[in-house]
């Protein structure tokens, strides 16, 4: 087949999220390190940009489209320190909170069939991946990481950060196992048998044998009497 050029960046936007019908894109305009605004692009008309997140201030947003297209997974920082996350109706342009806890929520997508939704939260530099049923809200069981670390469903590369997600029949979830005692190794959990297998050995053939230390979440006083968290890092014993 031949590609088609849908649209051209002038530098200042680059593309966020695609919608699973692929009719519909969010473009992403990068206004510092610390400020963004998002905008939806009807790729019939792929040259008009719908503002989705006017604000004043400093504001980071990042978003995925839900199964049905109607409406954004929006993280934002607009409440305060930490980031949560916000369900956008594009029609009505409302917005609510969907989740929020004293970490930063990372991002959150729906599977390919609109049966489970994913959500990540930074706990305390660690991912921590909750996966539910939309229609009931009720939590899927996933099976414990691996001592010292943690299931993560977003595999980053030099390309940027991709979504594992489940197969087809949705049986099968990929994930990665991040943490202190290995790199990111990348897994897969038969959801059905509970159970889950690695992939690959990342840890080269002369650390194998080695013990990993696991670093403790400590605060440390500051002058200001604001802890600054930190990772400990001590030797066995």
């Amino acid at each position: 087949g031949k590609s088609k050029l849908l649209g051209q960046s002038d530098g200042v936007f680059s593309l966020n999220s695609v919608s699973h019908d692929h009719r519909r894109i969010v473009v992403v305009e990068n206004k510092g390190d610390a400020n963004n605004d998002l905008y939806s692009v009807d790729l019939a008309k792929p040259t008009a940009k719908k503002l989705l997140t006017a604000h004043t201030g400093d504001v980071l947003y990042d978003a995925s489209f839900t199964d049905d297209g109607r409406s954004l997974l929006l993280t934002s920082d607009e409440k305060g320190e930490f980031r949560a996350l916000f369900m956008l109706d594009l029609a009505s342009g409302n917005k609510k909170v969907e989740h929020e806890e004293p970490w930063d929520v990372e991002w959150s997508a729906d599977s390919r069939t609109g049966k489970y939704r994913m959500t990540s939260s930074n706990v305390d530099g660690a991912p921590n991946l909750s996966i539910v049923e939309v229609k009931t809200g009720k939590p899927l069981a996933l099976p414990a990481a691996p001592t010292g670390l943690a299931w993560d469903g977003m595999d980053s590369t030099r390309s940027g950060s991709w979504l594992l997600g489940f197969s087809k029949s949705e049986r099968y979830l990929g994930v990665v196992a991040r943490g202190d005692t290995s790199p990111a190794v990348p897994y897969v959990i038969d959801l059905k048998q509970g159970k889950a297998t690695a992939v690959s050995d990342t840890l080269p053939p002369t650390l194998r044998d080695h013990a990993m230390i696991t670093a403790t979440s400590v605060r440390i006083p500051a002058p200001d009497a604001k802890p600054i968290p930190a990772f400990l890092y001590a030797p066995a014993g």
